[in-house]
């Protein structure tokens, strides 16, 4: 009788809990390299340590803008997209006249019928940001919107690194991308519920196990 109670409990949680059961973003922590984005150039984009690089490739490459992005379903668990992200400017590139606009790093989101442009960095720091950020190490921050309302629409995130023609090879940094699942105040109860329903029926039997 306990091990049914168990498995009917889980199986529960599976439908009752969100995340637990779930198509999520393919790879949003860059753990399996590349895996699931599509990127360009390749000379562009690499993975170290669990994290994925953008870098400018100079003045006279013939690219002034890197990207990476990824296609998904948005479930409908999805109140949240969350990603962790970083700027800096390196080195000067001896090509570069120096002319023209400070490189700069963006994220955004496209459908159809939708366009959210999530924030934009360039040495100036965080600038154009739609949601929330808070400061994490090394230089990354870490990004949060509401995209309750855009359940169940099939979109794509990119993210691009722009040569501006500042003078310098700049790199920005992309992680943990995911979708974060807040459940209902409803499912909360329901999940109490289900917990108080089993413990009831432990204290009628005399603390036995069923």
């Amino acid at each position: 009788m306990k091990k049914l109670i168990q498995a009917i409990a889980a199986l529960g949680l599976l439908f009752v809990i969100p995340g637990l059961s779930r198509a999520d973003i393919i790879n949003g922590n860059f753990s399996n390299g590349l895996n699931g984005w599509t990127f360009e150039p390749s000379a562009g984009v690499n993975v170290s340590s669990g994290r994925a690089y953008l870098n400018t490739l100079g003045y006279d490459s013939g690219y002034s803008q890197i990207s990476l992005y990824q296609t998904f379903g948005i479930p409908a668990w999805a109140n949240t997209i969350r990603f962790d992200v970083g700027f800096s400017s390196g080195v000067a590139d001896p090509a570069d006249p120096g002319f023209g606009f400070p490189d700069s790093f963006t994220a955004t989101y496209i459908d159809p019928d939708n366009y959210l442009s999530f924030l934009s960095i360039d040495v100036n720091g965080l600038y154009d940001v739609n949601g929330t950020t808070d400061p994490l190490a090394d230089g990354m921050f870490r990004f949060s919107a509401n995209i309750s309302s855009l359940a169940g629409r099939t979109g794509t995130i990119y993210f691009d690194l722009l040569d501006g023609n500042d003078g310098y090879f700049s790199t920005a940094k992309v992680d943990n991308v995911d979708f974060v699942p807040v459940p209902e105040p409803g499912t909360m109860s329901l999940i109490g519920t289900g917990l108080a329903f089993l413990a009831g029926m432990r204290k009628r039997r005399g603390g036995k196990s069923l």
